[in-house]
């Protein structure tokens, strides 16, 4: 499963490669094990893409790539929608950690005798 996803990031301008790994990780669905390693995986953010390029009318309908049905059923959208946000909320905190951080080292030390 995590080599066809990374063949579906690979392969950012070829739509026909991108649709082959997506039709490859839905036929691999019909074994209930895999149902759980996709999750583990992390595909949420392959079918996150994939919808989010079929709702989007600036992409032409040949650069769309179709979502098999086993695959899109794993998440909801505010399922989806939830996992993003989580994401990007993680991502703030940690961003924001590390920015407070880089701001102390750069923080001028007070000197002798300055002049304020």
């Amino acid at each position: 499963l995590g080599a066809l996803k990374q063949v579906y990031e690979d392969y950012k301008e070829d739509r026909e490669v991108r649709q082959q790994a997506v039709w490859a990780i839905g036929s691999m669905l019909s074994v209930p094990a895999n149902i759980e390693r996709t999750k583990r995986a992390n595909m949420y953010t392959l079918v996150q893409d994939v919808v989010t390029r079929l709702e989007d009318r600036t992409v032409a309908a040949e650069q769309k790539i179709a979502l098999p049905l086993p695959l899109r059923a794993i998440w909801t959208n505010e399922q989806l929608h939830a996992i993003k946000l989580k994401k990007m909320d993680e991502k703030r905190a940690s961003g924001e950690t590390e920015e407070k951080a880089t701001q102390q080292r750069r923080a001028p030390l007070p000197r002798r005798g300055a002049k304020k």
